[in-house]
């Protein structure tokens, strides 16, 4: 498969990493301010976790430092490592996040470039095919969403593993290692071996080769799946299981459909997918599915041999994971990033098998499909610029679907407008009457205009769906302390400690409530107690330095006010949030105040 090698693989590799890099700035220049969103709140935000290298290897061991909330248990170590870096290069600044899932975007771009080239691909079209991957509209959403490195990170290492895996001089350490990485980043990762297979029993005069990695990878994998035995992750994944395995399965014959339409013509993108779920076999939607992908699995595994066959196939079991396991979303974009791939291996293969002419004709088009997709990117990262944009937008293309309705409603929360949220929770109830989340942030807003009892029947209606939600049991507690019911407020921390034992501002308020009955001792070891899990919260700073300066320690009070001061200065919010410039007022007199 050769037509043009005027230019040496490295030299070329270099320019295109010079080129997509170039593009790539370009392309996302004006979503590199975009703020965190959804998910990137408790698992980066405000996870007080990834504020120390010095917990890296706690990240190894203990499943609950992915997220602020106590309540995940992601074992994706190596994904947690990258966030802890970026928090000791930049803080909370979430240009420096984004830069890093672009830099994975590029180098996956590049590397399925370089990847076609040693699959005997003519250079032009290698590279091409790597742009149109890199200006795809389906991959802005990784980008933009900076939860969604895990899948960046992870199709790198498994692109990486089978690009080693294609040369037979590369000694087996670096297919070792870079597959040991993809299992630290994603449980996706366990589709490598599979794909790999596919790959070389296709290439059966190269299977000797691989005789020795094969059982390398299977131990691999059946280790990690202990470690995740062991770490209750399997166990608690499956008990939150949102649907029945049979729903589950016919909802994700139609996704495999769906995704492949996504990918050829992806319009009407967005961060919560207008997709239902199906529980009838018989259902037109699920048939006409079934028969169009298993046509499509016939073909492919009759010439699996061939690259569009291959390709294909690469695409059905990167997805598969997804589709055998529920999880709470039925589509999302950031999946198709890795199967994706698959796809742009079944267009090398399709554009190959055509004449030089018209594949040259092609050319032409395909950079007018390329300039088309990056303004749609453009355009996507527009809708990306706030929350209330993201899911305005998310609505307007999904009014059924509940969650966005729900998370509308916070984005209208923050904004202080509680009448369009209260809206978008009635709504989101509607769909859903049993959405815990919903009936929590009810409570809250309720909570925030003063509507106690109506209130406390929301958190309660929320724990009855949930009874693990710590949040609302400190909710709840919070409710008691406002209205001077000291020991049910007292009760409730409790119960939130008890489900999550890292819920730093638990400690905190119960540290006020402690004040409030006198035990000034108590209040302070709290407040402590509330820094040790989360240094940079600058409300117990302020509590614990009241207290110091109360007991005459003035170096640790001024330490405090100091680092309120500097805490509040750095949150996103400070100039549009009235009671954060107040306290950062408060902590400076204080300084002045102690200083002299």
């Amino acid at each position: 498969m050769s037509e043009d090698h005027k230019v040496s693989p490295l030299k070329l590799t270099l320019w295109g990493v010079v080129a997509f890099s170039v593009m790539g700035l370009i392309l996302f220049a004006n979503a590199l301010e975009n703020p965190f969103h959804y998910d990137d709140l408790h698992s980066i935000q405000y996870n007080p976790h990834i504020r120390t290298l010095k917990n890296i290897p706690i990240f190894f061991t203990d499943t609950q430092t992915f997220s602020s909330d106590g309540q995940g248990t992601m074992f994706r170590p190596l994904l947690l490592v990258s966030y802890a870096f970026n928090y000791y290069l930049d803080g909370q600044n979430v240009v420096g996040y984004r830069l890093v899932n672009l830099g994975l975007h590029i180098a996956c771009a590049v590397l399925l470039s370089v990847i076609l080239v040693r699959l005997q691909i003519p250079q032009r079209m290698a590279w091409g095919l790597g742009t149109l991957f890199l200006l795809h509209p389906v991959h802005g959403e990784p980008v933009n969403y900076i939860s969604s490195r895990s899948d960046l990170l992870v199709s790198f290492a498994c692109l990486g593993v089978f690009y080693f895996g294609l040369d037979a001089s590369q000694r087996y350490w670096r297919i070792y290692s870079a597959f040991g990485g993809a299992l630290l980043v994603k449980s996706i990762a366990i589709v490598l071996p599979p794909i790999m297979a596919i790959y070389y029993w296709g290439k059966n005069t190269r299977m000797s080769i691989w005789r020795r990695p094969f059982p390398m990878l299977g131990g691999m994998t059946l280790a990690y799946i202990g470690i995740l035995y062991s770490n209750n992750f399997l166990a608690s994944s499956l008990a939150k299981a949102p649907r029945s395995l049979d729903v589950q399965l016919l909802t994700q014959v139609k996704a495999y459909i769906y995704y492949l339409w996504l990918f050829s013509m992806p319009v009407k993108l967005s961060v919560e997918l207008s997709f239902l779920s199906s529980s009838e076999l018989l259902s037109g939607p699920v048939l006409a599915a079934g028969a169009f992908l298993a046509s499509l699995l016939f073909l492919s595994i009759k010439g699996y041999k061939d690259l569009r066959g291959f390709g294909f196939l690469w695409y059905v079991v990167a997805l598969a994971p997804t589709a055998l396991v529920p999880l709470n979303i039925f589509v999302s974009q950031s999946r198709l990033y890795l199967a994706s791939a698959g796809l742009f291996l079944v267009l090398a293969g399709m554009l190959w098998q055509m004449p030089k002419i018209r594949r040259q004709r092609l050319g032409i088009w395909a950079g007018l499909l390329g300039v088309v997709f990056a303004f749609s990117v453009v355009r996507q990262n527009q809708v990306w610029a706030t929350p209330l944009t993201l899911w305005q937008d998310a609505v307007a293309k999904g009014p059924g679907m509940f969650r966005a309705q729900m998370n509308l409603a916070l984005a209208y929360a923050k904004e202080g407008d509680d009448t369009k949220a209260l809206h978008h929770l009635d709504i989101a109830l509607k769909i859903k009457p049993d959405y815990a989340d919903a009936w929590a942030e009810r409570g809250n807003i309720l909570n925030n205009i003063g509507d106690l009892d109506a209130a406390f029947k929301a958190y309660s209606k929320a724990l009855e769906y949930r009874p693990d939600m710590a949040g609302v049991y400190y909710n709840r507690g919070n409710l008691y302390l406002r209205t001077g019911r000291l020991l049910d407020a007292e009760k409730q921390y409790r119960l939130a400690l008890e489900r999550n034992s890292n819920f730093a501002k638990v400690y905190n308020n119960w540290g006020q409530l402690d004040e409030l009955q006198g035990e000034a001792e108590k209040a302070f070891n709290r407040y402590q107690q509330a820094l040790e899990i989360d240094p940079d919260m600058a409300e117990a700073w302020f509590n614990l330095a009241v207290l110091a300066e109360q007991k005459g320690k003035r170096q640790l009070a001024l330490e405090g006010y100091e680092k309120t001061y500097s805490l509040l200065l750095k949150e996103p919010d400070f100039s549009r949030n009235e009671m954060f410039r107040q306290f950062a007022q408060r902590a400076l007199e204080a300084q002045k105040r102690l200083g002299q």
